[in-house]
């Protein structure tokens, strides 16, 4: 059924990435656990950075689910959006205590996006480059 879904969604979402409610359906259909492809999904869903806030909900309930490719594909989405939200430091901040460690990897992850949509990466010095 959500491969069904993501057929006739996806297409679409290629052409108009940036359309909130197309964004909206595909996580409201990763939801349901019984679904295929929530993983995949959620990835496509959150592909534009940076990532809306109007999908922090939606997001966040994903963020409670029993699958943990799920809950780290949440966290990979999460370094999507601007930081200073208080709402998604909290989440990324339960995501970074998960029990299990890709999930928690995937929240401690550095990258985020700035006001602008550009990637911001880590400051590195010379000590650090290899």
């Amino acid at each position: 059924m959500a491969r069904d879904r993501l057929r006739v969604v996806g297409p679409a979402l290629i052409e108009i990435p940036k359309m909130p409610a197309l964004q909206l359906a595909l996580l409201e259909a990763a939801i349901e656990p019984h679904r295929a492809n929530r993983r995949f999904a959620i990835q496509f869903a959150t592909m534009d950075w940076p990532v809306r806030s109007v999908l922090l909900p939606s997001l966040e309930r994903l963020a409670g689910d029993e699958d943990p490719a799920v809950r780290a594909q949440v966290a990979m989405a999460l370094r999507g959006v601007p930081g200073g939200l208080p709402s998604v430091e909290r989440l990324i901040g339960v995501l970074q205590g998960d029990q299990v460690s890709v999930v928690r990897e995937a929240a401690r992850s550095p990258y985020r996006s700035d006001a602008d949509g550009d990637r911001v990466l880590p400051q590195h010095t010379d000590a650090q480059s290899p």
